[in-house]
């Protein structure tokens, strides 16, 4: 549990998120740029002091390039409690959604990501379009998004694909974006796969030998494996079934 929380914190959240945030900061220049690079120095050092104890090697080795004395002398981290900031932790959690939305729709469709395209968001919380407002930087650099309208009254352009949000709804202007009869032909194919797919893993998990005979974790991972397919085959087929009409 610890190796899964360190890891999901390291890859997920700090690399994923906070380096490419962090590059946008840093070509600004002045305090914000000198702030940003604190944090990431500061960042990666408690880091590689809470990777050591499970990877002791390659976390010693780059230890070594940043200070002159070794890792297994140096404080094990501890919680900072001034530092917790659960507001902006949400506040964050939001614009990521908003982000991993778009680029869900461009993943879909096969946008490629060396094209810009444009977002309409409606929604109708203020503190999320203000939030919103202030972080559109980021939104259009990690979405790879061109304009972007933001509001409570935004409407659904003509030839748009749209995903539905707890917070509301984006839309993605299609027109002069994909060949539609190509996407089609393409959504076909990989739904023909998936397909395939979903019905070997429900013929494997119907299989009463293989559920009680397999270790538990081989069953728990084609159950995941299962239900990821079911939710790249809903997806798939919403997004022919828009581009049909």
């Amino acid at each position: 549990m610890a190796a899964n929380t360190i890891y999901s914190f390291f890859w997920r959240e700090f690399c994923d998120w906070y380096v490419e945030l962090a590059k946008i900061q840093l070509s600004e220049g002045g305090q914000r740029r000198d702030n940003t690079a604190a944090v990431l120095t500061r960042t990666m050092d408690s880091a590689l002091r809470l990777l050591h104890p499970f990877m002791p090697f390659i976390t010693e080795e780059i230890w070594q390039h940043l200070h002159r004395s070794s890792i297994m002398i140096s404080a094990y981290p501890s919680v900072e409690a001034p530092w917790v900031d659960e507001g902006a932790e949400r506040q964050m959690d939001s614009v990521m959604d908003i982000i991993k939305g778009i680029r869900s729709i461009r993943s879909e469709l096969n946008i490629s990501p060396g094209q810009e395209a444009d977002a309409h968001l409606k929604v109708s919380d203020e503190g999320l379009i203000g939030l919103l407002k202030d972080h559109l930087v980021y939104v259009k650099r990690l979405a790879w998004v061109g304009n972007m309208v933001v509001g409570a009254d935004v409407r659904r352009p003509e030839m748009s694909a749209i995903l539905v949000i707890p917070e509301g709804e984006i839309y993605l202007p299609l027109q002069g974006v994909i060949d539609i009869e190509k996407e089609k032909d393409l959504l076909e194919k990989r739904l023909k796969v998936i397909h395939d797919e979903v019905n070997r893993i429900k013929n494997k998990l119907s299989n009463k030998d293989f559920i009680e005979k397999a270790p538990e974790e081989i069953v728990l991972k084609e159950q995941g494996k299962y239900k990821e397919m079911m939710e790249q085959k809903e997806r798939i087929e919403a997004s022919l079934s828009w581009l049909k009409r």
